[in-house]
C-alpha cells in the first residue's frame, strides 16, 4: 500500500513505507526525510469524537537548512 504525504497544496509525496514513522519536509531543497519517533504525548492529547478510535498520527516537521536561514535573515 502507498500513503500520500501532503506536505502543501502544491506538493504530494507518495510513501512505500508503510511502518509507523514521520517526516522532516526542507523547504528549501524540498526533500521529505523519514524519521523514526515515538510520540505518545500526540496520541494521548488527540481527543476524537464519542464512538471513534484513534488510528494513527501523522506528523510533517518544516525544516529550512542552516545555511539557507542565515542567508535570509542576513538579507533582511
Amino acid at each position: 500500500m502507498i500513503k500520500e504525504v501532503i506536505v502543501d497544496p502544491s506538493k504530494v509525496f507518495y510513501e512505500p513505507k508503510t511502518t509507523d514513522h514521520h517526516h522532516y519536509f526542507n523547504v528549501d531543497t524540498g526533500e521529505l526525510i523519514d524519521f523514526e519517533a515515538e510520540l505518545p504525548a500526540l496520541r494521548e492529547m488527540a481527543s476524537v469524537p464519542e464512538g471513534m478510535e484513534l488510528v494513527g498520527v501523522d506528523v510533517t516537521v518544516r525544516v529550512r537548512s542552516s545555511a539557507m536561514a542565515a542567508a535570509s535573515a542576513g538579507a533582511a
